[in-house]
């Protein structure tokens, strides 16, 4: 696949302890630039009607943003983009077979139908794969949780192969973090992903 038929994501990781959204994207965004080789002080992040972020300026790149237990995580990119990472918890006291049932439970209430079906053969391995492509994807068209959210599938019928997949001209790829955590990335082309971890305090 050549440079120009792929979507370049850089993901900056950061502990979650005292950082703000605010501050991870400014760093992340003001990273992103430098190596452009653009001197670019990001002052302010606004945010549009539904709290998502977006910067001022011409030539100023897509950001998307996502935390979740002990991270917080920046997409940048030249196109929109998507992000969203999930922490994978019981409840205290919960067992797998309760867990299991209380996903599906979900699955069926928030998730297109093709979507449960396939949760539904492996609960557990399976729904935040689900949950967290299906809030990338809103992310990245900007139209958050809402009443269409069950309406659009986020992966092909059967499920995807691996941690890269094409679903209604979208693409998604999953990515490591650390244990009990899903993470994807959602953009319009093929996405290459380069990782920062990073801290501030």
């Amino acid at each position: 696949m050549y440079k120009d038929q792929i979507q370049t994501v850089s993901l900056y990781v950061f502990e979650r302890k005292g950082n703000t959204t605010d501050e991870v994207i400014r760093i992340g965004v003001q990273d992103f630039l430098a190596r452009r080789g653009e001197d670019v002080n990001v002052t302010e992040v606004f945010r549009d009607e539904k709290g998502a972020p977006h910067l001022a300026g011409d030539g100023m790149p897509c950001v998307s943003v996502s935390h979740s237990g002990d991270y917080i995580v920046c997409a940048v990119s030249d196109e929109k983009v998507g992000v969203d990472l999930q922490v994978i918890r019981r409840y205290k006291d919960e067992t797998e077979d309760e867990q299991a049932e209380r996903l599906i439970r979900l699955a069926r209430r928030f998730f297109h139908p093709t979507e449960t079906e396939w949760i539904e053969k492996d609960t557990l391995g399976r729904f935040f794969t689900v949950w967290s492509a299906k809030e990338a994807y809103v992310k990245y068209t900007g139209q958050g949780i809402d009443d269409t959210f069950g309406t659009v599938g986020v992966i092909p019928d059967g499920g995807p192969y691996g941690t890269e997949w094409e679903c209604g001209g979208m693409y998604y790829r999953l990515l490591p973090l650390a244990e009990d955590y899903s993470f994807c990335v959602c953009g319009g082309r093929p996405i290459y992903t380069e990782t920062t971890f990073a801290d501030v305090y």
